[in-house]
């Protein structure tokens, strides 16, 4: 039971210490996006998107690198990276941002001329966020399967504490009531002893 539950707690920790440093790297693009757009580009190709643990970073990373290619007149090969922002700001209603990646996914693929390096490294994108989709399928997976495996322990644990506490009652059950059956032969005993001093008493010999 401890075992499983320092492997859950490890599982969370890692979750969250996996992927810290790269707000910050999201952060530093964003503020290059306007004074240098290639050096913002730049920033943004050297994250290794499948080791995002969340899918708003990813979001943000997406839509942060679609307006780089735009800016930097370059076009995309595919709407892959644009419609991760597109869909996340949409199920999660975020209203500006999701306006924001619809006009830079009309732009995108009109937009400058193809490069041949900007679309090998977009394509080496696509896969990082293949891989991404595919890591995160196994982790909840694995989540789900660590929640059932506790679970299942909890109840075990629960239950042989009921029959360890049901097999205290019994016994004290058989005790009390092996008590009462000598407390009543103690009793009967009593009364025959009694019972026959009464008889003598009173003259009566027993053959």
């Amino acid at each position: 039971m401890r075992s499983l539950l320092y492997i859950v707690i490890m599982v969370i920790v890692t979750g969250c210490s996996y992927s810290s440093s790269h707000p910050v790297v999201l952060d530093e693009a964003e503020r290059l996006m306007q004074s240098d757009p290639s050096a913002a580009m730049s920033r943004l190709n050297s994250i290794d998107v499948s080791e995002f643990r969340d899918s708003a970073t990813m979001a943000r990373w997406a839509l942060l690198y679609s307006e780089a290619m735009v800016i930097n007149r370059l076009s995309a090969p595919t709407d892959t990276i644009i419609n991760i922002a597109v869909d996340y700001y949409n199920r999660h209603n975020q209203t500006d941002e999701h306006k924001k990646a619809s006009r830079l996914k009309a732009l995108i693929q009109s937009t400058g001329g193809s490069d041949a390096l900007a679309t090998a490294l977009y394509l080496q994108k696509e896969k990082e966020f293949l891989l991404y989709k595919e890591r995160t399928k196994r982790e909840m997976q694995l989540a789900i399967g660590l929640v059932i495996l506790l679970f299942a322990a909890m109840t075990i644990a629960w239950m042989r504490q009921r029959i360890r506490l049901q097999s205290a009652r019994n016994d004290a059950l058989m005790s009390e009531a092996s008590g009462l059956k000598m407390a009543q032969a103690e009793s009967t005993v009593h009364m025959l002893n009694w019972a026959i001093r009464s008889v003598k008493f009173l003259g009566v010999e027993f053959d």
